[in-house]
């Protein structure tokens, strides 16, 4: 018989007062493992529920672009709260000026703005998370009229320091730079199905057929958007001299009339009315019937002059249609789903 079988036969024959002791001490330190999930087994800090780099989606749907976002702040831990805590937030341009750097260097062009304080409003700073929960949210009161979209606007925020817990120290959990990205029902990325071709003074085509696969959109208000004409990069320095406006009027529920226009008399932006105009078409995704896909067409036929050599301007051609699809679950807010690089 080996050792261990001599050990265990040993201790099934201990004196009974030895087997009472051993069973309580395995209870006690068993009970002492439980009780200690009954603490708090993190530190509470205060955070962001949408922390570091937070886009943020919002549709501009009503005359003058209002909307209120609901800023969700946290505490963290493995325990409710046993009492109200006070969180109080604050603007924080140092970390955007960082972000900015670190991000794009030398191309100023293509920093973040700070959203300006005359685009929201808060009515307070501060909110209370109750008794009992770990979330409450501030509100935030956006006013987008007025604001370009050929700049990117964020607003960075941070968790201050006079709320009446610790912010929370970790990476970026108690920084959100709100990234805010506008869209409306005629934004967004379109695919592009003709191909630009270069005109002379006569109007007559010259040359090879230019192909562009698509063109970003941005919103103007909400039924207007503006694209950059032609082939020009959407990340070239002199972009925001070739902005071509579409604006959309319905004349029903699923047609209507697009209307071409820009701000730089230099490019000498020319379009045929006739030929400016959108359709809307809708279906339910046979497979999954919650999706709703929606298309829609605009046809347009613009001409445009490229300045980028003043010596030698071009002039260009688009005629055709561009298309853009959104799949849409109809079971969700359209913000909550919204998605646009």
């Amino acid at each position: 018989m080996n050792y261990n079988m001599k050990y265990i036969l040993k201790t099934f024959n201990m004196k009974p007062t030895y087997k009472w002791l051993t069973a309580l001490t395995c209870l006690f330190l068993l009970g002492g493992c439980n009780d200690e999930w009954n603490d708090e087994q993190y530190e509470k800090y205060i955070s962001f529920v949408h922390s570091g780099d937070n886009r943020v989606y919002l549709k501009y749907e009503a005359q003058g672009g209002n909307k209120t976002y609901h800023l969700p702040v946290q505490i963290s831990g493995s325990q409710s709260n046993s009492s109200d805590v006070r969180v109080t937030i604050a603007v924080d341009p140092d970390t955007l000026v960082k972000y900015n750097f670190d991000n794009f260097r030398s191309r100023e062009d293509l920093y973040f703005k700070e959203l300006d304080a005359k685009h929201y409003a808060l009515k307070s700073w501060s909110a209370t998370i109750p008794a009992g929960s770990t979330k409450t949210s501030i509100d935030i009161d956006f006013s987008f009229l007025g604001l370009d979209n050929f700049d990117k606007h964020m607003l960075p925020l941070s968790i201050d320091a006079s709320s009446e817990l610790m912010p929370n120290p970790n990476k970026h959990y108690k920084k959100s730079l709100m990234q805010i990205i506008l869209f409306n029902d005629y934004s967004g990325k379109y695919e592009v199905t003709a191909e630009m071709t270069e005109v002379n003074n006569d109007g007559h085509e010259v040359g090879d057929k230019i192909k562009v696969e698509s063109r970003n959109s941005w919103v103007e208000d909400e039924n207007t958007v503006f694209f950059y004409a032609g082939f020009t990069e959407e990340q070239a320095i002199d972009r925001k001299d070739y902005r071509v406006y579409a604006k959309f009027e319905k004349r029903d529920d699923l047609s209507g009339i697009v209307e071409l226009y820009t701000d730089n008399p230099d490019m000498e932006l020319t379009w045929v009315p006739a030929e400016c105009f959108f359709i809307i078409q809708e279906e339910m995704d046979e497979l999954q019937p919650y999706l709703k896909r929606r298309y829609i067409t605009m046809n347009v036929n613009y001409t445009y002059l490229d300045i980028s050599n003043k010596n030698f301007p071009i002039r260009y051609k688009y005629a055709g249609t561009m298309i853009l699809e959104r799949v849409l679950n109809i079971l969700m807010p359209e913000e909550d789903q919204y998605i646009f690089d």
